[in-house]
């Protein structure tokens, strides 16, 4: 494929492998707390499975495409994903058989985000990296807006179950981009597969994990917990919050698509660290107001999740 088209089949495939991505998270609170009669302690763990498969493979699988071709992986971690996404909803019965099911999908995950956008470099002209490598970073964004809806409109038409084995076909695009890329030669690197020691020893590489670390932390417990949040608010408000929580989840993940490309954009023109730094302290302000003001009238609150999610741009 010529760069363009594997730039799109790329950004197309990114948007599929998002499609399962967050059902848990969309459903719990309307279908799967009451099913299996679930506290909130053991909602949050079985919707944090999915992180913690993804937490304990990517290490290993973001390193073995330093010896090896990553369009491997990227199609072995895309079908994975959509194989534990379907097996979720034949099989999960209650909270441990869907915290197992659910870390397999993180795991899957794992072998298709980082392994993708590996893919995706070895494959591009230095002159094409920024701007592609952010098209394939801001897609992310627009695929879980799109699991948002999809996984909640499906499971209140068809079932919680049906949410799941339909977003399961969403890799599809994917496997087929890896299927149709062309072979790169494996890199030829010395050492040992999970040797850290170089990483601990880069200080401005470990203060951009850590700091990415801080990003995911912020980022994950929104969108976890955000359908819940915004039925509190719709409770709170007496049904008058402006928006449902199905249109809240998906505009303030969708909205972090745009605010990527132009965090890109500002990093490019202001440097990296500096526009790293303000939106971190500008996301940190944001966050400690939004609970502050949680319960409180809906709109400006609204306004302020808009705007915390926008600091999804500091993956810049």
């Amino acid at each position: 494929m010529r760069a363009r088209a594997l730039v799109i089949w790329m950004c197309l495939g990114q948007v599929g492998n998002l499609l399962p991505h967050v059902v848990v998270p969309a459903i719990m609170v309307t279908h799967l707390m009451p099913q299996w009669g679930l506290s909130n302690a053991q909602a949050g763990l079985m919707a944090s499975a999915y992180m913690a498969g993804y937490m304990l493979a990517v290490p290993v699988l973001s390193a073995l495409t330093d010896r090896m071709d990553a369009r491997g992986i990227l199609f072995v971690g895309s079908l994975a994903s959509a194989l534990a996404t379907f097996a979720f909803g034949l099989f999960a019965q209650g909270l441990w058989s869907a915290c197992l099911i659910w870390g397999l999908a993180g795991v899957g995950f794992a072998g298709a985000y980082m392994p993708g956008l590996k893919a995706l470099t070895d494959r591009l002209e230095p002159g094409d990296m920024s701007r592609s490598v952010t098209f394939y970073t801001s897609s992310y964004s627009f695929g879980v807006g799109l699991s948002f809806l999809v996984s909640q409109l499906v499971a209140d038409g068809l079932g919680w179950r049906a949410a799941f084995m339909l977003t399961a076909f969403g890799p599809l695009p994917m496997l087929i981009a890896a299927w149709r890329m062309q072979a790169v030669a494996a890199p030829q690197v010395q050492g040992k597969l999970l040797d850290f020691r170089p990483v601990l020893r880069n200080r401005p590489a470990l203060g951009y994990i850590l700091g990415y670390g801080a990003h995911c932390f912020e980022l994950n417990g929104m969108r976890t917990w955000i359908v819940a949040f915004w039925t509190y608010m719709v409770a709170s408000n007496a049904g008058n919050a402006v928006f449902d929580p199905i249109t809240v989840s998906v505009l303030v993940t969708v909205l972090a698509m745009p605010a990527s490309i132009l965090g890109n954009e500002l990093s490019i023109r202001f440097g990296r660290h500096r526009a790293i730094t303000a939106i971190q302290l500008l996301s940190a302000c944001v966050a400690l107001s939004i609970g502050a003001m949680a319960g409180g009238p809906a709109l400006p609150v609204l306004l302020l999740v808009l705007l915390h999610n926008c600091h999804h741009s500091k993956q810049c």
